[in-house]
């Protein structure tokens, strides 16, 4: 009978422990909660807002008629909320793009250009500078390096999963979870040039 009573007050003594530890750690858990949640907040006020956003960009995830869903690095104030994933919709005045790669010996032939243009230029400074003139850039200015994409209309049928693509729209979308874009780029892998003949 004596070891029944023991058991019984050990048992008793063992959930008294269980329940006050409990108690005690959603009182202190409370008490340190609000302290974190103030030094939280004092931290916070040491980042400055990120300012009205009205280009994206991200990955693809999917599409869905006119809703493209599309997955976006968040970068800035961590404490401000940013979605990170966005449903855009392609409305009736949306521009929507590629920047296609241009194929290569065509993007070989612009380069070549490029190059003898330079060297034109270069000579032309040259020559300026020996006979004591002042070098001065011609009209066009200084020759430009050929972009190796063009930008294609395409339909929204053209836009896949894993697409990486710019999104821009006529409002602060910031904070937008969804909104309409006034023009979305699909980004183009870059051409690969042909081997250099001997």
């Amino acid at each position: 009978m004596e070891q029944k009573s023991l058991v019984a007050l050990v048992g008793v003594g063992v959930v008294a422990l269980v329940v006050g530890y409990l108690v005690g750690v959603s009182q202190g858990g409370k008490a340190v909660t609000a302290s974190y949640a103030s030094k939280i907040e004092a931290v916070s006020k040491l980042f400055p807002s990120m300012p009205d956003i009205r280009i994206i960009s991200g990955t693809v995830k999917s599409v869905s008629g006119k809703v493209i869903t599309i997955e976006t690095q968040t970068y800035g104030n961590p404490f401000e909320d940013v979605p990170k994933v966005r449903e855009i919709t392609v409305g009736t005045n949306t521009k929507v793009t590629k920047n296609e790669a241009i194929p290569g010996e065509e993007y070989q032939k612009l380069n070549n250009a490029y190059q003898v243009a330079v060297q034109k230029f270069q000579k032309e400074q040259q020559a300026a500078m020996t006979s004591g003139k002042p070098a001065l850039l011609p009209s066009g200015g200084y020759p430009m390096m050929p972009s190796p994409t063009k930008q294609v209309d395409i339909s929204v049928s053209d836009i896949k999963v894993g697409d990486i693509v710019a999104v821009s729209a006529d409002k602060n979308i910031k904070t937008e979870a969804s909104f309409e874009a006034s023009s979305i780029s699909v980004s183009a892998s870059t051409p690969t040039l042909p081997p250099a003949k001997p």
